[in-house]
């Protein structure tokens, strides 16, 4: 399967190609390299340290809140404004997050 990409990859190289089929090359070869899309970009909470080139990633596919040290409360009133939630060993992830979100939170990680 590889080899049969890569031939069609090589037989695209120097021809005239709509923009569509040149970011799908593009992105063949390099995988992190941002997609342009018509669907909105989710909104990540980001409630711990996290590297920079971590967050440096996310904010090129993503909305990045990064809020530290949030109390249960202020966790719980940006629920609702997230789609995803990145923390560590100090954030508690409960039932009633999930049901703050109103559906919203759709990955903890």
């Amino acid at each position: 399967m590889h080899s049969q990409l890569q031939r069609a990859n090589n037989q695209l190289r120097g021809a005239r190609l709509p923009r569509s089929k040149l970011l799908i090359s593009s992105v063949w070869n390099n995988p992190y390299a941002p997609v342009q899309s018509s669907e909105p970009r989710p909104t990540v909470l980001v409630t711990e340290k996290l590297g920079n080139a971590g967050l440096e990633l996310l904010k090129q596919f993503a909305n990045v809140d990064a809020s530290f040290n949030l109390s249960p409360e202020e966790l719980k009133a940006k629920a609702p404004l997230v789609d995803a939630l990145i923390v560590r060993s100090g954030t508690k992830v409960t039932r009633e997050l999930f049901e703050a979100s109103r559906g919203r939170l759709k990955v903890v990680g």
